[in-house]
């Protein structure tokens, strides 16, 4: 057994017996209804009408994910078809659900998400056969896989739970390995509000992973396997992968010169900020490998000036089919058409770029520019001075007047500077996640300028690209059906 184990599995065992002293007996009688929302914490939950009865739920077992340990593979034998679930208990007293599903009669398999390394669990199955009996079996008490070599251990400096988004209770990211700076694998993970990992990827060798994403419709993950900044082939071999939860390949794109950002298309496809022999471009690959360059910044800066162009961000409007572009070389934002290529704006420096209001809101050396649900321009603004605090600002457009009107900002005056990286996002709350990039932080900012949540992979560590997501459960819609969901 680890070093630490007992004492971890003491307090969790004393913490669940303050639980059953709550109403929630040692065979777990408390069961939350079956229209459970996934993952949802449903507390102790009413009983539910629920029996154990181990004649129609029998053979459960669980074992850990031979790839990803901190994911528990539930199975079970269901002798009448019916709705079945599980549910399980990792923090004491507070019950989860996975999704319910409709099963025949038969053996059956359901993966478990959520859980942090290194912790224990216990699950049970639930079942509401077809005829309205509710059921339940044995719950079972199972400790998920050791903490991954290498992977940064997150520290939780502030957590407000009040104040923090209740709609985004994950953050999918990407960081350096532990000390290792960054041409090294790269870790993408998934983080629970407490500051804990329940999920890690490594990156292949010779691959830098920055910009790791949910794919647009939640149900896969999005990983840059970039050969820019290991190889130093100028991105010749870098490519995109969507993989799924249990790690598993589903597909890949040749993203030549990608060396930061891409997304993904509706259509289909990937869009990236490239590097070539004399000119750094945005271009588009389809589903079936097929490239076509649809800008150069040569548009920007002209022919002789391209190749020192550095794009690290870029952005889709599906509104009105345009492209943000973050030329980061140039402290400029470049508005495109996707269709034509054709450059129709101009944000920050430039001779024909929209003024700033007030002129010291300007941004430099930003990243991550993109359109919030209101209209307004989001941006992360690192500055190339270490005095100069890495901020969030937001702007209001004034089409009229060519102008980027300041209405919000935060991070001036706390300390923190990032030479390197940086994602901003706002949440359905109206909160704003900022995060640090090579600073190692990720600080969750209410619209008053509270601090609400503020995580620290240390300086040592740099924090790729982070996403805010709602529902873990959603990226098993992606597996391939080897375990029933």
């Amino acid at each position: 057994m680890r070093p630490g184990l007992p004492q971890i599995a003491t307090a969790w065992t004393l913490g669940l017996v303050a639980g059953l002293a709550a109403g929630c007996s040692r065979d777990v009688d408390a069961t939350p209804p079956m229209d459970t929302a996934s993952g949802a914490d449903t507390g102790a939950g009413p009983d539910g009408g629920a029996t154990h009865d181990d004649s129609r739920l029998t053979a459960v077992s669980a074992r850990l994910h031979d790839d990803i340990g901190s994911m528990v593979i539930v199975s079970w034998d269901q002798a009448e078809p019916g709705t079945s679930a599980v549910r399980y208990m990792v923090d004491p007293g507070r019950w989860h659900s996975t999704p319910p599903v409709h099963r025949e009669a038969g053996h059956h398999e359901q993966l478990v998400l959520g859980v942090p390394y290194e912790h224990p669990v216990r699950l049970q199955v639930t079942l509401e056969t077809d005829a309205g009996d509710r059921v339940r079996s044995s719950a079972i008490d199972l400790e998920t896989a050791p903490w991954p070599d290498g992977l940064p251990r997150p520290v939780v400096r502030v957590h407000v739970e009040e104040r923090t988004d209740p709609s985004t209770p994950w953050l999918l990211g990407s960081v350096t390995s532990d000390g290792a700076g960054w041409g090294s694998n790269w870790w993408v993970f998934i983080l629970d509000r407490k500051g804990r990992t329940v999920w890690a990827w490594e990156s292949p060798d010779e691959r830098v992973t920055m910009f790791a994403r949910p794919s647009l419709d939640g149900s896969t993950i999005l990983v840059d396997l970039d050969s820019y900044w290991w190889l130093f082939d100028g991105g010749a071999a870098s490519e995109v992968a969507r993989i799924d939860i249990e790690g598993r390949e589903l597909q890949r794109w040749p993203t030549p010169g990608l060396h930061h950002a891409f997304i993904d298309l509706p259509e289909g496809g990937i869009a990236w900020g490239g590097h070539g022999e004399s000119d750094e471009y945005v271009a588009i690959v389809d589903d079936a490998g097929d490239i076509e360059q649809i800008w150069s910044c040569a548009d920007l800066v002209g022919e002789p000036w391209a190749f020192s162009c550095i794009t690290n961000a870029i952005w889709l409007d599906t509104a009105t089919d345009r492209f943000l572009v973050s030329v980061v070389s140039t402290d400029s934002v470049v508005v495109l058409d996707r269709q034509s290529g054709a450059q129709l704006d101009l944000y920050g420096s430039g001779r024909s770029a929209w003024a700033f209001d007030p002129p010291e809101s300007a941004f430099s050396h930003q990243h991550d520019p993109h359109l919030t649900d209101e209209g307004t321009l989001l941006v992360s603004t690192n500055g190339i001075r270490r005095e100069r605090d890495t901020a969030v600002r937001e702007y209001e457009l004034d089409e009229e007047s060519h102008t980027l009107r300041q209405i919000w900002s935060f991070g001036d005056g706390e300390g923190i500077h990032a030479d390197r990286l940086g994602t901003v996002q706002r949440l359905p709350g109206g909160n704003t996640q900022h995060g640090l990039g090579s600073a190692g932080r990720l600080r969750e900012i209410t619209p008053e300028g509270d601090v609400a949540w503020d995580v620290d992979w240390g300086e040592e560590n740099e924090l790729g690209r982070t996403t805010a997501f709602e529902d873990i459960y959603r990226l098993l819609d992606g597996t391939a059906p080897a375990v029933s969901r």
